[in-house]
């Protein structure tokens, strides 16, 4: 007998309804017949309730999340239907179902939130950077301060500093005469870990915690650092956060409060005997401690070993070259305006002859001419959708030749990073993100990859930063030379003080600012020690 005809499936159809409401959803609009009548012929009303937002709503994914609107008679199908066609009353009324609390919905209003943060306002407010305030924060003028917080935290992927910090004064403005303490409180703590930790990238965090006495402001400083060894072994992105905010932090008196308080966790962990924790605040205080020496070589080193990694600061020329005496790159484009951009920009690297350029129907490759052997393949940016294409096609070229690239490069925005990280490989020693290298995109990278070394930017990148660093990177490739990553971001500060003197171009030193080298990019760091302390112990109890 199968699940769907058992006598008990809508006893658990129905559980599952108010754990998984989206799922419900999904089965009562499914072509699969049998699935589909399973959840329709249930007389629950929850899931009856379902049912009639499937069958009667105009736009049934976006009425999911007022499931308990409906359900509870607050508002009709029509209501929210109507609601539902106003973008900005949409957006306004997700942030009140998220001020409630409703758990009847599950994830689904969080998952409609998220999406309408990034492709309503955040996407927008970016788009018209180059615009007056005036017509670049229209978009957001009239939301409240706790809508204004969930375009931030859910936007983080794509949000510019500048969209950023026009969201957050205009946040902190209307929040007025409430506190910051009182604003999270409102947002149930939603992502505050990851709200303070864009903070602390974006210098508004002594703003923010301006907002509250030193006893609330130290509470939630604590709360911050506290509990990081609770959830699943493998969640950790609360702690990634924590790590993030530390190498941004300027305020000593802040820094130094916040490592105390990971020494005090640390201490409660082992009491506990807490492994998760003990291997956290561990990591954490490691990390802490060497946060502020890691410009110099030695120390560098000396702080991989600690955590024992791989070192940080240096990718060994010999290890980049695999099993062949060639170091292969490969270069992601996409086929909107921004990826033909790119690319044109892109190609300006390889006019020094130093290089041969040669073009196939999807990609090019490019071929030094002089000193060590580096092939690069880059597909061509093929209007969309044909782009992806182009990518499969260079890809198929590659596995058919038994080429793996140890240096893998994307130049698009972030919506197109996950087809880019899933062409990673263990390979992959290298790694440049050029847009934001968030938890979720730093833990994908390194399932792929383990010992790469991550490139990101605080925002979306930008040429003028993306072709001095693919330029300074090859230069160390032609000479033989290791990537030292420390020297290299020194010759790059040079160069961009050089090129952009005075207060007139800071624009784009402060973008060249948003990048974070390898050494210091304290998420990816934790990441990965965490990772090998957490398989080591568990290798050494299994052998015992």
């Amino acid at each position: 007998m199968s699940f769907t005809k058992s006598f008990f499936s809508c006893n658990i159809i129905a559980s599952a309804a108010r754990i998984m409401p989206g799922q419900i959803y999904n089965y009562a609009s499914s072509t699969d017949m049998a699935l589909r009548n399973s959840v329709r012929n249930c007389n629950d009303p929850l899931v009856q309730t379902i049912v009639q937002i499937t069958d009667m709503s105009k736009a049934p994914l976006k009425a999911m999340p007022f499931l308990s609107d409906i359900f509870y008679k607050r508002r009709t199908i029509a209501e929210v239907d109507l609601i539902a066609a106003n973008p900005d009353k949409y957006f306004k009324a997700l942030v009140q179902l998220k001020i409630n609390n409703d758990s009847l919905a599950g994830d689904t209003y969080s998952d409609e939130l998220s999406y309408r943060a990034l492709n309503k306002y955040v996407r927008e407010m970016d788009d018209l950077h180059e615009s007056p305030d005036k017509v670049r924060f229209k978009c957001i003028d009239s939301l409240s301060p706790e809508a204004l917080y969930f375009i931030m935290v859910y936007g983080q992927d794509e949000i510019y500093t500048s969209s950023f910090v026009g969201s957050f004064h205009r946040m902190l403005d209307k929040m007025k005469p409430m506190t910051g303490e009182q604003l999270l409180e409102k947002v149930h703590y939603d992502k505050f870990r990851t709200f303070i930790r864009m903070c602390s990238g974006f210098n508004t965090l002594s703003a923010f915690l301006g907002t509250m006495n030193e006893e609330r402001k130290t509470a939630l400083m604590k709360n911050f650092v506290g509990n990081l060894g609770n959830g699943k072994d493998d969640d950790l992105e609360d702690a990634v956060d924590v790590a993030d905010a530390y190498g941004s932090i300027r305020d000593t008196s802040l820094s130094d409060f916040l490592l105390q308080e990971v020494l005090n966790n640390y201490e409660l962990s082992a009491k506990e005997k807490n492994k998760k924790g003990v291997i956290v605040y561990g990591l954490l205080t490691t990390l802490f401690q060497g946060a502020r020496a890691t410009d110099n070589d030695s120390e560098a080193l000396a702080q991989s070993e600690r955590l024992k990694i791989p070192p940080v600061n240096i990718v060994p020329y010999k290890s980049l070259m695999g099993d062949t005496s060639v170091i292969f790159e490969q270069f992601f484009f996409f086929g909107d305006e921004d990826g033909k951009n790119s690319y044109e920009s892109f190609l300006t690297n390889f006019k020094d002859g130093k290089w041969k350029i040669v073009k196939d129907k999807f990609w090019i490759m490019i071929t030094s001419t002089t000193g060590k052997p580096v092939v690069i393949y880059a597909n061509l940016p093929i209007p969309e959708p044909d782009d992806e294409e182009a990518q499969n096609q260079l890809c198929k070229f590659l596995n058919e030749h038994n080429i793996h690239p140890s240096i893998i490069v994307h130049r698009g925005h972030s919506y197109h990073l996950p087809l880019t990280l899933d062409r990673l490989s263990r390979q992959t020693k290298i790694v440049v993100l050029g847009s934001c290298g968030g938890y979720h995109n730093l833990a994908t990278v390194l399932d792929h990859s383990p010992d790469a070394h991550i490139i990101s930017s605080k925002q979306t990148g930008t040429m003028k930063v993306n072709e001095p660093i693919v330029k300074e990177m090859n230069d160390q490739l032609l000479a033989g030379k290791d990537i030292n990553w420390i020297a290299m971001w020194k010759s790059l500060n040079e160069y961009f003080d050089k090129k952009y003197p005075g207060v007139k171009n800071n624009e784009v030193k402060e973008k060249f600012s948003d990048y974070v080298p390898p050494y210091k990019n304290l998420g990816a760091i934790f990441i990965k020690s965490y990772r090998r302390l957490f398989d080591a112990d568990g290798a050494a109890a299994a052998a015992n």
